[in-house]
């Protein structure tokens, strides 16, 4: 997979966080970066996450000279919430399950039905709700990211 723009810059932002913590094993140089960037592609790593994966796994004692898969492991334990981008992407995930309540879960904020009209062949109406869904996500992300990383994924309390 060929990696984004985005992902080249995570890549050598963790390289070179990396090399000033282990000057001796780590270079941070173009070759480098994009053999990262490679591993990168394709992978749920978020900037904010990618850099944390650095101080954390060299807060160990003894740690050994990070690889691109030890940063990609620690970005997948992550909670939703970790950062307005993973949220987005967790949005953007989600905005193809127009049946699913997850964004609702995670967020706190009421996720419409979107029924298709008549006039809407079978075949298509998954298709129309999936559009509508991602409308409403589109519209109203800001609010949803927010209220995501505000929530932490608290379940409400329930009456009984």
């Amino acid at each position: 997979m060929q990696p984004t723009p985005e992902i080249v810059h995570i890549a050598c932002d963790v390289l070179e966080i990396a090399e000033r913590l282990d000057r001796k094993n780590i270079k941070f140089d173009d070759p480098t970066s994009e053999a990262w960037a490679y591993c990168f592609a394709g992978q749920p790593v978020w900037p904010s996450e990618a850099r944390a994966a650095v101080y954390t796994h060299y807060q160990q004692a003894n740690a050994f000279p990070i690889k691109p898969g030890d940063v990609i492991a620690y970005c997948k334990r992550q909670p939703v919430w970790s950062s307005a981008d993973h949220v987005n992407d967790f949005l953007n995930t989600w905005s193809q399950y127009p049946n699913g309540r997850a964004i609702e879960d995670f967020s706190g904020i009421p996720q419409p039905d979107f029924e298709a009209p008549d006039d809407v062949p079978r075949e298509e109406r998954r298709d129309y709700r999936i559009r509508q869904l991602t409308q409403w996500i589109d519209d109203n992300r800001s609010e949803l990211v927010a209220a995501i990383l505000q929530k932490r994924h608290k379940v409400a309390a329930v009456d009984l």
